[in-house]
């Protein structure tokens, strides 16, 4: 069989019209936005990390101070009326203890390290907490975070209110190009860990020294995106 170069013309140009017609290019006059939009109310949930250290020369001295310090800080717990259902510790990790100089590092002892969290839905009670976490020096509050139990419906608001914004933003543009807005031909919102931003008012970093100063809880907000597309007219 002899091709030609007709043939072979003829070849390419289907391939391209059927490649052409697979991607559905949208050959309409549009405009593209993004914008912002944003969803709050009070913080009704706090979460504590914590830290509990035990050092000591041996490793079995530094296991028993841990020990001793999660017992404590169960106690505590217990005395001030804190559900224990709300209170977590991890398993126990451990390792070598050193003391660093210009040029050498030099041997301590033995340390023994829970983590653990500590969730409140009753904020009135964020003192008392603050308080008795901080009660013994070998315990330390890593963070403080506040939640909310109505995440689901402000990421909602957010989105919506993200979507109103970019049409009216849309609308604003193609008013000021002498246009008209049409359909709206395409919508996506950020995604993934980096889609939703989350801030509050008493998101921190807490450390011993803190002990004589309490957190003032207020409100959560979330934060979305979203890009639209829409066609002019």
């Amino acid at each position: 069989m002899q091709i030609t170069t007709h043939s072979i013309l003829a070849i390419v140009y289907l391939i391209g019209a059927g490649w052409l017609g697979a991607q559905e290019i949208d050959l309409r006059r549009h405009i593209e936005v993004d914008a912002v939009g944003k969803a709050s109310a009070p913080a009704d949930r706090a979460t504590w990390q914590i830290q509990i250290r035990g050092e000591a020369p041996t490793l079995a001295d530094a296991s028993k101070a841990l020990d001793q310090s999660a017992s404590s800080l169960i106690e505590r717990i217990k005395a001030a009326g804190i559900d224990q259902s709300s209170f977590q510790l991890s398993s126990i990790s451990s390792g070598k203890v050193f003391d660093h100089d210009s040029q050498t590092r030099i041997f301590k002892g033995y340390f023994a390290l829970r983590s653990g969290i500590i969730e409140l839905t009753d904020l009135s009670k964020r003192q008392k907490i603050e308080e008795l976490l901080l009660a013994d020096n070998a315990l330390e509050i890593l963070t403080v975070e506040l939640g909310s139990i109505k995440e689901n419906e402000l990421k909602m608001e957010a989105s919506l209110a993200a979507v109103a914004a970019a049409k009216e933003k849309a609308s604003l543009l193609a008013k000021k190009a002498e246009c008209e807005l049409g359909v709206l031909l395409a919508l996506r919102e950020q995604s993934g860990p980096a889609g939703w931003a989350k801030s509050s008012d008493a998101m921190m970093a807490r450390s011993m020294e803190s002990a004589t100063s309490s957190a003032q809880f207020e409100k959560v907000e979330f934060t979305t995106t979203v890009s639209v597309k829409f066609e002019i007219k």
